[in-house]
């Protein structure tokens, strides 16, 4: 999800700021923030750092936070997104919400440019930002100032009881924004591929919210798209998972397999290659969630696979526990390698990636047993790091848990190699309070 200067970003990201050389980050984490409040639900979906070392966390929140107002019922079923700045010693500088009475506004994925614009995506079912309610379930695009003004806010609509719902975004080197999500019906006048099933899209903006195109993939069944990077030079790759064929790509197996999926778009939407991941034995499934890029172009995923991929062995349990799936491919499209890492029995699911100035590759997201010699906090879920050199050795496994459900969805790595993740969790957390809430948000920082 990213770029700054030169750099890219999607949704998480990695800045390139101040003049301390980067460094081979050892894993020691540094500190712990909570975000939340009493009687509510605070989940952070999404990370990015711009170019000056602001550290931005989005998601959802129910109730009233940090200061500000919610809009609508607290600690009922509805939600506003939210948007909070830190600097890198994890000092919250400001918290901004926005949402609709009686309605849902998720800002579920999260991106900055080289001029210090941050850009939030997600799905809304309420008027926002001076647009229109959505007939059914929209996608929106929303930009913000470092000082947490909202610049602009644009929705694309779905018909009723239909959603286009976006959960990620970049911004290429050229000032170009790319949103991008799934939807089972029409979208932006895009008809779906195939009638009944849900396509993946992209709508491109440029910086000041004017709209300069969009396009729907897909296939003959349901393609869903949950990651989405740009790189510095205008490409814009996108990450999930397929139950069929894909741009010329023969599926792997049948159905209900899943199958994951890279497509790699230029900067007007032409399709420039896919490569689809799977396993023929029935109920194989692999999946992509996170994507970012580097500046060479090669390209990095995070997800999870309940099969052996790639000449990686899976850990075993059964088709309902899942290993963390990580990938890297060049620029062209080739698999470089691919890396898997679960436990017998437990489920090891990946959300998120970024990639440091080194070529070092961090995955992030949750485990429900011990991993990789770590031990297992007792609870639903520990967070994971792990982090993986340029050739795909790894180097070290972090988890981070309090005997409860600590899940983390975003991962980003600054200029100097400090790694951050942000989430959600529902217990103290190194010493940080926790809010007494369904979860709060948190953010986390290793060196």
């Amino acid at each position: 999800m990213f770029e700054l200067g030169t750099i890219l970003k999607a949704t998480t990201g990695r800045t390139m700021s101040g003049c301390i050389p980067p460094h081979d980050n050892q894993g020691l984490l540094d500190y712990a923030r909570l975000l939340g409040i009493g009687g509510a639900t605070t989940q952070s979906y999404g990370i990015a750092i711009d170019s000056r070392g602001n550290i931005y966390i989005a998601g959802i929140t129910n109730g009233n936070l940090d200061g500000q107002i919610f809009t609508g019922a607290t600690g009922g079923a509805n939600y506003n997104l939210f948007l909070s700045r830190y600097d890198s010693q994890g000092n919250r500088r400001w918290t901004r919400l926005l949402g609709a009475s009686a309605a849902d506004t998720e800002a579920l994925g999260i991106t900055t440019d080289s001029a210090g614009g941050v850009y939030l995506t997600g799905k809304t079912t309420g008027a926002i930002g001076g647009q229109a309610a959505p007939a059914g379930t929209g996608m929106f695009t929303a930009k913000y100032d470092s000082n947490g003004n909202l610049l602009w806010t644009r929705v694309i609509t779905s018909v009723a009881g239909y959603y286009a719902t976006s959960y990620g975004i970049g911004a290429d080197g050229i000032g170009n924004i790319y949103s991008g999500g799934f939807t089972n019906n029409t979208f932006d006048s895009h008809p779906l591929i195939t009638a009944g099933v849900a396509d993946s899209y992209v709508v491109k903006y440029d910086q000041n919210g004017n709209e300069l195109t969009s396009w729907v993939f897909g296939g003959p069944a349901n393609v869903y798209g949950f990651g989405f990077a740009a790189n510095p030079y205008g490409n814009i790759h996108a990450t999930g998972y397929t139950e069929g064929n894909l741009f010329g790509q023969t599926f792997i197996g049948s159905s209900p397999n899943k199958n994951f999926f890279l497509v790699k778009f230029d900067t007007n939407g032409n399709q420039l290659w896919t490569q689809l991941l799977g396993a023929v034995p029935a109920g194989s499934e692999a999946y992509g969630y996170g994507i970012t890029a580097d500046v060479l172009g090669n390209i990095y995923t995070a997800g999870n696979a309940n099969v052996s991929i790639g000449g990686q062995v899976y850990s075993g349990g059964g088709p309902t526990y899942y290993d963390l799936l990580v990938t890297k491919y060049d620029p062209n499209g080739n698999l470089l390698w691919v890396r898997m890492l679960g436990t017998p029995g437990g489920n090891v699911k990946g959300n998120s990636v970024t990639v440091d100035f080194l070529g070092n590759v961090y995955a992030t997201g949750f485990t429900s047993a011990s991993l990789d010699g770590q031990a297992f906090s007792g609870g639903t879920y520990d967070l994971f790091v792990v982090k993986y050199d340029a050739n795909g050795n790894k180097k070290w496994t972090k988890l981070l848990g309090a005997g409860a459900n600590t899940n983390a969805t975003g991962i980003s790595v600054d200029f100097p190699g400090n790694v951050y993740g942000t989430g959600y969790t529902n217990a103290s957390l190194l010493g940080q309070p926790y809010s007494g809430g369904a979860a709060d948000s948190f953010l986390i920082k290793y060196e």
